[in-house]
């Protein structure tokens, strides 16, 4: 550890605590608003807000100890660890409170990725059915290579989103068509 870093770091838990206080209050404020937003009267949205808050306040929490982990010794060096410890138990409860919302949270990032890179290979496939079909060769080059694999990437990730009710509706019209009765479920 450097020297002009020795000097600029607290030595006694007051200096800590001054060096840290606006971050240290905004934790406290996140943390009790979250606790006053979980029992509102309208449960589904105070939930979703006291999580909002509760994640603000492990953020708030993490920062404190990202800018306050040096080498320290004595009382303020086990300040230290058990603060983190407490932001880590802070941490294990939130997951364990708010686990619902951060599953679903995990399934739409999921389905976004997921969405972009189908978007992506088809975009990609358009492009190249594009360029090999002849009769296209007269539009113009923005058209060719942007606005059509769009589209037609577009309707591809269209009809696989709602394929198996295409399915489901092919095969209902099927069994009219064939029996003469639409299908009871």
């Amino acid at each position: 550890m450097n020297e002009e870093n020795k000097e600029s770091s607290p030595h006694t838990l007051t200096e800590w605590i001054q060096a840290n206080h606006n971050l240290i209050s905004t934790l406290a404020i996140f943390a009790t608003l979250s606790a006053f937003a979980y029992n509102l009267p309208d449960k589904n949205t105070g939930r979703f807000l006291s999580f909002l808050l509760f994640a603000l306040a492990l953020f708030v929490g993490v920062e404190i100890i990202v800018n306050s982990r040096r080498v320290y010794q004595g009382r303020l060096y086990w300040f230290d660890e058990i603060f983190v410890l407490t932001i880590l138990t802070f941490a294990y409860v939130w997951v364990q409170t708010y686990y619902p919302y951060l599953l679903v949270i995990l399934f739409f990032v999921l389905f976004i990725l997921i969405f972009v890179v189908l978007f992506a290979l088809f975009y990609s496939l358009a492009r190249w059915i594009v360029s090999k079909i002849p009769w296209l060769k007269n539009k113009s080059q923005r058209m060719r290579q942007e606005y059509i694999p769009m589209g037609v990437s577009l309707l591809t990730l269209y009809f696989l989103a709602f394929f198996k009710q295409a399915i489901l509706i092919f095969s209902k019209v099927w069994h009219f068509f064939s029996i003469g009765k639409w299908p009871v479920d």
